[in-house]
């Protein structure tokens, strides 16, 4: 059985192709897969994003990617017409994701009807393909980078079967973890950060036991167009985090850029730029006594390392912020445990297998997954 693979196909960032390092390491995988996407993804293209340029390592030369594209079943998706007259992006991203577009509905039981779809992968949210193939009783996958990311971590991702950012499954299926928490290992933070940090677990311990702060709190913002600010944002704007820092501290507030942001701050006596060309996200908690951010994975990095946390947006971690001591600790084992994956848990026929025979087994899945990410943790963050 085959695997429909559906990348977004609308340019809502300044970049075209978005998902193009997926699309290429896919190329380089044994998944049998099909592919919906927009003409940009086949062009030829020099390196000119990082994570294009690593995924182009997987190919000898241009040649042989040609002949793998050639090889490779795909759809091509043209904009359809009531999108077209779209110029506003944020509008745009909001259709894409939410309404029922009929030229998308056709293409996706077009897909279907020429091929054996076992399950769809997408790293979007697209109500379109998700009720399209809800109707056929076909699981879709979401994916997304995850919070935890090298160097200071392992690789993680997001395994959700409603959606990524916004409209997620965490909440659901955490309260279902509660009901067998005493029947599975709870770490401790120091535990967790040893298995999610090999290399580096030395310099977050410390930030963990820091209590020498130097500013009251700290505000991490994200890129301008990130689908989970745009549509996820809870009512609020990018700018209502550093409002709310600012209103509830007295002290001075320490501001991080998000490292792909594509506007610069200018700071003043309250609000203090953080240099991000000279320290990592982990530096920047380390000085601050409580975060704030909108629906950035700081937010949960922070709550790792101990620190109060102010989420705005409708991050599945967003109730986190408020739990005592104890269920939050809960909450970031299951969100580690339960919710994340790591390389296994992307494009494996077998873990998607494993997924949809278990699903709903919070049990099962915790406790392989603890497995896995020890394994991986014990080998030095490489997969075996």
């Amino acid at each position: 059985m085959t695997y429909l693979v559906y990348l977004n196909h609308y340019n809502i960032r300044q970049c075209e192709a978005q998902y193009l390092h997926m699309f290429y390491n896919m190329l380089d995988n044994s998944l049998d897969s099909v592919f919906v996407l927009s003409e940009e993804y086949l062009k030829d293209y020099s390196i000119y994003r990082w994570e294009v340029a690593k995924a182009l390592e997987r190919f000898k030369n241009k040649e042989e990617l040609k002949k793998k594209i050639q090889s490779t079943k795909y759809y091509v998706m043209k904009r359809p017409d009531q999108l077209i007259q779209e110029k506003v992006p944020s509008k745009l991203l909001y259709k894409t994701v939410n309404e029922n577009i009929s030229e998308e509905v056709k293409m996706i039981e077009k897909v279907l009807e020429e091929n054996d779809i076992k399950a769809a992968i997408t790293w979007v949210n697209n109500e379109c393909l998700k009720e399209t193939l809800a109707k056929h009783n076909i699981p879709v996958f979401h994916h997304e980078s995850g919070p935890f990311r090298p160097p200071s971590y392992l690789m993680t991702f997001y395994l959700d079967f409603s959606g990524v950012n916004g409209n997620t499954e965490f909440n659901k299926r955490f309260k279902e973890f509660l009901r067998i928490s005493n029947e599975v290992p709870i770490y401790s933070r120091e535990e967790l950060i040893r298995i999610l940090s090999p290399n580096n677990y030395k310099q977050l311990l410390e930030i963990l036991y820091n209590d020498n702060r130097e500013y009251e709190a700290g505000v991490g913002l994200q890129v301008e167009v990130d689908t989970n600010l745009l549509l996820f944002n809870n009512g609020c704007s990018w700018v209502d985090p550093l409002l709310k820092a600012t209103a509830e501290n007295v002290g001075q507030i320490l501001v991080r850029p998000h490292p792909s942001a594509g506007f610069t701050l200018k700071g003043n006596r309250k609000l203090i730029i953080d240099d991000i060309t000279k320290g990592s996200a982990v530096e920047f908690i380390n000085k601050c006594n409580k975060i704030y951010c909108l629906n950035s994975s700081v937010g949960i990095e922070a709550m790792l390392l101990g620190r109060k946390v102010d989420i705005l947006g409708e991050s599945p971690f967003y109730d986190m912020c408020n739990m005592d001591d104890d269920m939050q600790l809960k909450a970031l084992n299951f969100a580690i445990f339960g919710y994340l994956v790591l390389d296994y848990g992307v494009c494996n026929d077998s873990y998607y297998d494993f997924r949809i025979r278990n699903k709903g087994n919070e049990k099962l899945i915790y406790l392989d997954n603890i497995k896995r990410f020890v394994q991986t943790s014990k080998n030095g963050g490489n997969l075996k």
